[in-house]
């Protein structure tokens, strides 16, 4: 949310892949976590929608910055986040009565 309201938008792209980085930390932790599946999707729409802006490394140069990934492993984390997302609402789904 901080990336997208920042002012500038000078700070949005280490912003994204900050959040990328824990996004993927979390859903590796639990598997069927359906909050961090959104979040994923949510980012990786994000940095798709503008890849030029995007830059290869994140931070403020002090060397703690997040390596942002290929475009390609971008959308396959996209593509992974639609079919987890999906299957945790059909495993919700036939629960219900």
């Amino acid at each position: 949310m901080s990336a997208t309201a920042a002012p500038d938008g000078e700070k949005a792209p280490q912003q994204l892949a900050e959040s990328l980085k824990r996004f993927c930390r979390s859903v590796e932790l639990c598997d069927n976590y359906e909050r961090g599946y959104s979040g994923l999707k949510m980012v990786t729409d994000r940095l798709l929608e503008s890849p030029a802006k995007t830059p290869k490394r994140g931070g403020d140069g002090d060397g703690d910055g997040v390596t942002v990934p290929e475009q390609a492993t971008v959308e396959r984390l996209n593509k992974l986040a639609i079919q987890k997302l999906g299957e945790i609402s059909r495993q919700h789904k036939a629960r219900e009565k």
